[in-house]
């Protein structure tokens, strides 16, 4: 199956769940994104974006990082 490409923002729309676009536009000045926390998004989700190639492992445990797919998508998401 071929990689998905978000790089237009009506396409990131059709692709990602409403929860996957909220954690992408949540994600620190750093691209980070931190969980499993109660104010941060749920385990599931977070496997979920990994397997979609969306992030990856941070510096840290439970420190989540977007990854060059996931910028994309932030930024097509944010695009006018």
């Amino acid at each position: 199956m071929p990689k998905p490409q978000y790089s237009a923002r009506v396409h990131v729309q059709a692709t990602l769940s409403r929860d996957q676009i909220l954690c992408l536009l949540t994600a620190d000045a750093e691209d980070e994104i931190y969980g499993p926390d109660p104010a941060g998004p749920p385990d599931w989700l977070l496997i979920e974006m990994e397997d979609l190639g969306l992030i990856a492992p941070g510096h840290c445990p439970g420190a989540w990082k977007l990854s060059q797919d996931g910028r994309d998508a932030r930024a097509a998401l944010l695009s006018d």
